[in-house]
């Protein structure tokens, strides 16, 4: 048994011993014209709902480029059920840097 869903990438010791079901497909983009991104641009992600979609997709993409969302920028991202390409939902995204703290023992 592999340790990831081949699919959606979830980790399957999280089923706990339940069949594994996929959560639902969304193909996400950013659709601010700033960007000059297409729809083909974008990329699957496996998630419950679409909000939490279009933020997995965006901190996907903020790690992979300038950190644009971190940085403090807001972005439309658009959304649609894979399969209901019609169904498109916008969202603007934001993140926001979270200070990491570390103390050792001299």
């Amino acid at each position: 048994m592999a340790d990831q869903c081949s699919i959606c990438g979830t980790y399957l010791w999280r089923s706990m011993g339940r069949p594994h079901k996929c959560p639902p497909a969304w193909w996400c983009w950013i659709s601010d014209p700033d960007y000059g991104m297409e729809r083909d641009d974008g990329m699957t992600i496996y998630n419950l709902h679409p909000d939490s979609a279009a933020e997995e997709y965006m901190a996907r993409w903020d790690a992979e480029g300038d950190y644009v969302c971190i940085g403090g920028d807001e972005v439309q991202v658009s959304v649609a059920p894979r399969g209901d390409p019609d169904a498109v939902q916008v969202f603007t995204v934001r993140g926001e840097m979270v200070p990491e703290y570390c103390a050792t023992r001299d």
